[in-house]
């Protein structure tokens, strides 16, 4: 019964990850063009791909519950590095723009 829960959860969460535009193309944020994108723009990129992390550290934890949380870490840990990586990119050309947040 746990693990018919735990495949029922997972499929749950990645139904909605793909529903809340998950897919490759809008959380590729290593490859995000920042300096040809305007302030809100960047800032929204940002914000969206950290609720991303949010939702997966979420499903990650539901997912330890039932013992299915395999490889979550190291997913989780490659994805805050992603995160890094496009902060340290942008953080010049936020400046540059002068945007009125900071990454």
């Amino acid at each position: 019964m746990k693990k018919i829960l735990g495949v029922v959860l997972a499929a749950s969460l990645v139904s909605g990850c793909q529903l809340m535009g998950g897919g490759a193309n809008s959380s590729d944020i290593t490859n995000a063009d920042f300096k040809n994108m305007g302030c809100d723009e960047i800032k929204s990129v940002f914000e969206t791909y950290q609720e991303s992390m949010e939702m997966a550290e979420t499903g990650s934890n539901l997912l330890s519950i039932v013992d299915l949380d395999a490889g979550l870490g190291e997913a989780q840990e490659i994805a805050s590095q992603a995160y890094n990586q496009a902060a340290t990119v942008a953080r010049p050309v936020v400046k540059l723009k002068k945007c009125d947040f900071t990454i």
